[in-house]
């Protein structure tokens, strides 16, 4: 009887985190936290979080630098995703012979 529940719990928990909402549930889910721990008793030590060293580092340069590195090229992948087999790709394709003929015929 566990199992039944644990499978059926898995796998809606498994159909959650593949659909396109999970990152923008878990998004506003992070954002309410981050506002409510700085507008609350809690504020030292929240910002205190934030100026903690690891590896040389603070946790606010790490995710300053190194996240928003990995956000920008997953953006770009998207994007290139996009243009070559996306929604763009059509449109693209066609500006492109367009161009091709107006430099053709200059």
């Amino acid at each position: 009887m566990l199992d039944f529940y644990h499978n059926k719990l898995s796998n809606s928990f498994e159909r959650f985190f593949n659909s396109e909402k999970s990152s923008s549930i878990a998004l506003i889910f992070c954002t309410v936290v981050a506002l409510l721990l700085a507008n609350s008793s809690l504020n030292d030590n929240y910002l205190a979080l934030w100026h903690y060293q690891l590896l040389g580092l603070t946790l606010e340069q790490w995710v300053n630098d190194g996240l928003m590195a990995i956000f920008f090229l997953l953006i770009g992948l998207e994007l290139e995703r996009e243009l070559y087999v996306g929604e763009l790709a059509t449109s693209t394709i066609n500006a492109l012979h367009k161009f091709e003929l107006v430099k053709q015929k200059g």
